[in-house]
């Protein structure tokens, strides 16, 4: 604490302190240089204080999740956001509380948004990847229960079938598609670019045939490889 020696009612106001600290009064106007080194020391030391009770805040917030306190470490990251908006890392930790809680979705778009911010954060993308995983598994299981046996399940099973490169099964799965609904010109384009890939040409022109009579709602090069296989003919890779 800085004292000084006399006083002579001169105020003098210093930045960085609370309104009740910005002024104090003097009796011996020589002592002012003094005072003010003094005060200014005092507002300096504010700064890193600052940054330490950051960085507190943050740490609290981790020990309340390693706790399994999900609600605790969402509410304090919360706060800590309402403080500090800009902070990615406090984004990321309401993330992963929201996670634990089973709250996908608002966890989904801290996650957007931190990744906004920091496009190449490692954590932000990977927690981001962990639950757009779950939430699209979590679409599947309420479209499968809606309807099991639909055109819509089989595709999407065929395409991640077809993702994983087990093509046999994502055949399968598109057919079944196709017996749910013949005029799915998704599936038959699917199933066309499918056959293709696996140089079965007149397969593929056949299927992209029916899409086309289906709708005209399909690509250039589909309709291409429709009139450039009429009959069979290239029906080997070139």
């Amino acid at each position: 604490m800085c004292k000084s020696p006399t006083s002579n009612e001169l105020w003098i106001a210093v930045p960085g302190l609370g309104a009740s600290a910005m002024s104090i009064s003097i009796r011996n106007p020589q002592s002012a240089i003094f005072t003010i080194l003094c005060l200014l020391s005092v507002a300096l030391a504010q700064s890193p204080r600052d940054g330490q009770m950051a960085g507190a805040g943050l740490e609290e917030i981790k020990r309340a999740f390693y706790r399994d306190d999900y609600p605790r470490a969402a509410s304090l990251a919360g706060q800590y956001l309402k403080k500090n908006p800009r902070s990615t890392k406090a984004r990321i930790l309401l993330a992963r509380a929201e996670m634990a809680q089973g709250k996908y979705e608002p966890a989904y778009k801290r996650l957007k948004e931190a990744v906004a911010a920091e496009p190449g954060n490692i954590d932000a993308l990977y927690y981001l990847g962990v639950v757009a995983g779950i939430l699209s598994q979590s679409e599947y299981e309420r479209l499968y229960a809606l309807a099991p046996d639909s055109a819509r399940v089989h595709q999407l099973l065929a395409e991640s079938h077809q993702a994983g490169e087990n093509t046999a099964e994502a055949e399968k799965e598109y057919r079944a598609a196709l017996a749910a609904n013949p005029r799915s010109v998704e599936v038959l384009v699917a199933l066309g670019d499918l056959k293709r890939s696996q140089s079965d040409f007149d397969e593929a022109g056949k299927l992209y045939s029916r899409a086309s009579s289906s709708s005209r709602a399909i690509t250039t090069e589909s309709t291409a490889w429709a009139s450039a296989i009429p009959s069979g003919k290239n029906n080997r890779a070139p």
